[in-house]
């Protein structure tokens, strides 16, 4: 699927028209919700997906990736590149703060993903055994849905211009994080074993 990209009436900020990025389960009330995720809990041991009763989960993407890369390239010509994140200009007000950061957690929708595939080569490189999926970082997700971490170069307006990500020309963004070490590395998950420790929120 790809994008449609439309001029912003107050500014020249493109913005997306009609992107809809759907996954399995639909937005439900709270109390549907927590019972079917109790209804998981369930199912562990057995095929789930005919009793899922699927649904849809609808975002709207927040920006989109600039950057000179319109088709598939190497993943390292990419990362080593330099891409700017346009965010709508709603979003501006919400990136106060982010410049204290050196790394980004960009979550996208692989619009021009080819579509999903339950076992594949990893990196596409067919010397290497294939293997499910999810087990890969391969496009060919059931949702196609991209995390990358990416070093922040700066911050100016709705624009952020990093380095590091491996996202094609005008991919829809869906959501952005600061990268902390506490959250985003094995090192916290052991520093939280330590009754006494206390992360700091962010860089001070």
């Amino acid at each position: 699927m790809r994008s449609a990209i439309l001029a912003n009436r107050d500014s020249d900020t493109p913005v997306l028209a009609g992107v809809r990025c759907q996954m399995d389960m639909e937005v439900s009330s709270p109390k549907r919700r927590k019972a079917q995720l109790h209804n998981l809990g369930d199912q562990t041991n057995e095929d789930m997906s005919p009793q899922m009763d699927p649904e849809k989960v609808v975002y709207s993407p927040i920006g989109v990736v600039s950057n000179r890369f319109n088709n598939s390239v190497d993943p390292k010509t990419m990362r080593n590149a330099v891409a700017v994140l346009i965010l709508n200009q709603k979003c501006k007000g919400a990136l106060e703060g982010l410049d204290r950061f050196r790394y980004l957690l960009i979550v996208y929708h692989i619009d021009r993903s080819p579509g999903y595939s339950e076992r594949v080569h990893p990196t596409g490189d067919k010397s290497i055994p294939m293997r499910g999926v999810l087990a890969t970082r391969s496009p060919c997700r059931p949702n196609p849905i991209g995390v990358t971490v990416a070093e922040i170069l700066s911050v100016d307006g709705n624009k952020i211009r990093v380095t590091g990500l491996d996202a094609l020309n005008k991919t829809p963004i869906l959501d952005i994080k600061p990268y902390e070490e506490h959250f985003d590395s094995p090192a916290g998950i052991v520093r939280e074993r330590d009754p006494n420790y206390s992360p700091c929120n962010g860089p001070r």
